[in-house]
């Protein structure tokens, strides 16, 4: 069964605490952070995914400096370049090139 998922990040004057509250839109029981895999683009949004034991795809901007990268468990210049199947992931069906 997969799960879609809302996460919200809890911020204090702007600062990512990395505290998410997720709720399933399938049944409303809890999810395990660890089988959860976040795109993001932006750093604090990576990190706070991270804090919360979660594994992060960033996509980030190409003027972001790659410093930010390291948060991250891979990096991918566009979403297109996404491998499912390196998640343990079953393939796209119909993807078109």
């Amino acid at each position: 069964m997969r799960h879609i998922v809302h996460i919200r990040i809890i911020t204090n004057n702007g600062l990512v605490h990395g505290a998410l509250e997720l709720q399933n839109l399938g049944t409303g029981g809890p999810i395990d952070s660890e089988k959860i895999l976040v795109f993001e683009d932006a750093p604090a949004g990576a990190g706070a995914a991270k804090n919360a034991g979660m594994s992060v795809v960033m996509v980030p901007g190409p003027r972001l400096d790659s410093s930010h990268h390291a948060i991250a468990d891979q990096v991918l210049s566009s979403l297109m370049d996404f491998n499912p199947s390196e998640w343990g992931l079953p393939a796209f069906e119909n993807a078109k090139t």
